[in-house]
């Protein structure tokens, strides 16, 4: 384990990995039920003995997965993932409130002989903190000697960023090579070329520009 700008890089190296390898590494952590620790902005939700304000802010970023062309005519609905700013407080203690990202997962959905199959759907929250760390971590992930480029013949290497809420990211180079950007939480996983990182860190500064201009 080595940390780099206040966050956790995982980096594993598994000879001769594969597709599997890789999904089955990607999904491991939250996969078993709820994190422990949960996000402060979570944890306000949580209450029930409060009325608060939940302020939610236009999208600051959507990453589309691309659709394989084998797979066109039966994807209604490519896979994607949504950052979503938020604000909640209790009226009149907004200075006591919590900031940071409602982030959709949404599987695609697919048309089948008996009609249409929904793709699962799931919702994370970071904190304006672990936003700020993520925008870090897209730094290094996308510095041209980051460790996840070291990959060599035979082998598999993932760097990745995980939140609170058993959200992650990760970049690593698929079994053709082609660099990958992997986006989470351990049941739901959306894959888009790694090039898409642009815009997601740009979504992110965004977000917390935004979120710091509250008050």
């Amino acid at each position: 384990m080595k940390t780099f700008f206040g966050f956790t890089l995982l980096l594993m190296a598994v000879a001769g990995a594969g597709c599997s390898a890789q999904s089955k590494s990607i999904q491991a952590g939250s996969a078993n039920g709820e994190p422990k620790e949960q996000p402060k902005i979570k944890q306000l939700l949580s209450r029930s003995d409060v009325v608060l304000v939940k302020h939610f802010y236009e999208r600051t970023v959507t990453l589309t997965a691309p659709v394989d062309p084998k797979f066109r005519s039966i994807v209604l609905k490519a896979a994607n993932v949504v950052v979503e700013p938020v604000w909640i407080y209790e009226p009149g203690k907004e200075k006591d409130g919590r900031k940071g990202a409602k982030i959709y997962l949404n599987d695609e959905d697919l048309r089948e002989s008996y009609g249409v199959r929904e793709g699962q759907k799931a919702e994370v929250y970071l904190d304006v903190d672990e936003l700020r760390d993520l925008d870090s971590a897209m730094t290094y992930l996308r510095a041209s000697d980051s460790s996840w480029r070291a990959k060599s013949a035979g082998d598999h290497i993932e760097t990745a960023f995980h939140s609170k809420d058993g959200f992650n990211v990760t970049a690593f180079k698929d079994n053709t090579e082609q660099e990958t950007l992997g986006i989470g939480n351990g049941l739901i996983n959306v894959f888009v070329p790694f090039e898409s990182s642009a815009d997601l860190q740009a979504g992110l500064k965004k977000a917390i520009e935004l979120l710091d201009s509250k008050s």
